[in-house]
């Protein structure tokens, strides 16, 4: 590996607003993707009653729901970077925007209350 190559890995409790963190990796495989080599992560999506896995190589990225959350689990996500000259505060920076504010969480509740979603209280 180049000197240049680094890994960056983190958890961040609490949950992650799905919009946000889309718009954010949509941003950072866009601007760098040629040097972003892999991420993956496992995140607690805000209204999601199970875990949500991604990975990515280079501009290449999906994810899907996994296995649930048990009862009493601490809600986090954990995420890893491996790429060339990856910045640490940019990367947590990044995804610590994207933790789900109280207006989001609120706008999903009413969402599944008022029938818009599948009929469950998140």
């Amino acid at each position: 590996h180049e000197s240049s190559v680094n890994s960056v890995g983190f958890t961040i409790e609490g949950e992650i607003d799905m919009r946000k963190l889309n718009a954010f990796m949509g941003k950072l495989v866009k601007e760098r993707g040629a040097d972003l080599y892999r991420s993956k992560g496992v995140v607690a999506v805000h209204g999601m009653r199970h875990k949500f896995t991604f990975q990515g190589v280079h501009m290449l990225f999906g994810g899907e729901q996994t296995i649930p959350w048990e009862i009493g689990e601490e809600r986090k996500s954990t995420f890893v970077f491996i790429g060339k000259n990856l910045s640490v505060p940019e990367l947590y920076d990044g995804v610590e925007a994207c933790l789900a504010t109280t207006e989001a969480k609120q706008e999903t509740e009413e969402q599944f209350m008022f029938g818009s979603g599948d009929g469950f209280k998140a």
